[in-house]
């Protein structure tokens, strides 16, 4: 018993040494697997492979660059950082000191700035020309002296028939561009003749002054600039004689009738009209010189057997004024 009793504490003794040995044993394997993997973490840096992206994107990267001054983009960043951190609103970057561009205004429904527009300096092509300023519609007034004879068809004037002076006046519409336009008028204009008769120891003559209302219509062509251009006119007229006034003399004896017209007689002509003129410019208004011809062809009377139709021939002498309705 004595002999298993020191048998037993043998065996617990050896077991107890074995416990103690194996234990500092395993321990001591552990910090050896440690130190290994700093070695391999510090070995790594020397290879060609990439450092991580942690690395390449810490701001310590970047003090190779600190000589030269941060770009606006770079302080605009910061400044939207660190408003972001304190609970600031942000803040617009302002302009480098060197730039020259200037700021826009923003647009009140987008709150952005407007993009900046180009200016140009303007060529004579990009001027509106004074073409695109006229007015298409004009109004104005003429006036002047009429010279009249009385000549028949075909025939320009009538043997014996002298002219009297006499004026006309009225208002003029000129629609149309600078080269082309259409113009008609309405005009009161007399017409008067001296007709000179002698027969035997009789002489006898006869002034008459006839007032009539002339409407023209002409087709106007226009050339030159705007301060000096020519023109030629052509078209037809139409006249309403409204009476008048003559003085019969005979051997010196001088009576004064009114021109009355009866049913068969002539209150209405027609015929051609053509003239030529200067318009001068004065700012906006055009001042008219013109010389105009018209040609009576017929009337409304009702022919008379035995007798010679007979029609008006007109030199107007006329000064007149354009003004331009609308435009600029």
């Amino acid at each position: 018993m004595k002999n298993l009793l020191i048998l037993a504490l043998v065996l617990g003794f050896e077991l107890a040494t074995l416990a103690q040995t194996k234990k500092p044993t395993t321990p001591a394997k552990k910090p050896a697997s440690t130190a290994t993997r700093p070695v391999t973490t510090t070995t790594k840096p020397a290879t060609t492979k990439p450092a991580p992206a942690p690395v390449q994107s810490a701001p310590a990267a970047k003090p190779a660059a600190a000589s030269t001054e941060p770009t606006a983009e770079e302080l605009q960043k910061r400044q939207e950082l660190y408003d972001k951190y304190n609970g600031n609103a942000p803040k617009t970057a302002t302009p480098a000191p060197n730039s020259k561009a200037k700021t826009e205004k923003p647009d009140k429904t987008t709150n952005q700035p407007k993009p900046r527009q180009e200016m140009s300096r303007a060529t004579e092509y990009d001027r509106p020309s004074s073409s695109s300023d006229e007015s298409k519609f004009k109004v104005g007034f003429r006036g002047g002296v009429n010279l009249t004879n009385i000549g028949k068809a075909g025939d320009f004037v009538t043997d014996g028939v002298e002219s009297l002076p006499t004026f006309h006046a009225g208002v003029v519409f000129n629609i149309g561009g600078k080269l082309f336009s259409v113009q008609p008028e309405i005009l009161f204009s007399q017409l008067g003749i001296n007709a000179k008769a002698a027969s035997g120891s009789l002489t006898a003559s006869v002034e008459a002054v006839v007032n009539t209302v002339q409407v023209p219509v002409l087709l106007k062509l226009s050339f030159g600039g705007d301060k000096f251009r020519f023109f030629i006119n052509g078209g037809g007229y139409g006249s309403y004689e409204l009476g008048g006034t003559q003085k019969i003399t005979i051997n010196g004896s001088t009576t004064t009738q009114k021109i009355e017209y009866g049913a068969d007689e002539t209150p209405i002509e027609y015929g051609a009209v053509g003239g030529a003129g200067i318009q001068l410019g004065l700012g906006r208004a055009k001042l008219l010189l013109e010389g105009r011809y018209n040609y009576g062809l017929g009337s409304n009377a009702k022919k008379v057997a035995g007798t010679t139709e007979s029609y008006s021939r007109v030199i107007m002498g006329s000064v007149g004024l354009l003004i331009p309705i609308g435009g600029r």
